[in-house]
């Protein structure tokens, strides 16, 4: 049951980034759109190295393409900290 809500709250932040995304969302990080980084967070925890695929495959989508680009960015500087710990 968890696993499920895991999911539904996966799917509802990247609904809610999407929506954002064509809002104003530059005003906190204006080099990153909001809730990329609970997305990548949860990508790593539920698919592991497969968290790359995953948001490349969603970049050649009809995603906005700037918000998988961050979910990217963000991949990429939590599993660098990882590494560090």
């Amino acid at each position: 049951m968890a696993r499920m809500y895991k999911a539904l709250a996966f799917h509802n932040a990247i609904d809610v980034s999407r929506k954002l995304y064509m809002e104003e969302y530059r005003e906190l990080d204006p080099q990153r759109t909001r809730m990329t980084k609970q997305i990548a967070q949860h990508l790593i925890e539920t698919r592991g190295d497969a968290a790359y695929i995953y948001a490349l495959e969603k970049l050649d989508s009809d995603q906005p393409k700037a918000m998988w680009r961050d979910v990217l960015s963000w991949l990429d500087d939590l599993t660098k900290e990882g590494e560090k710990k």
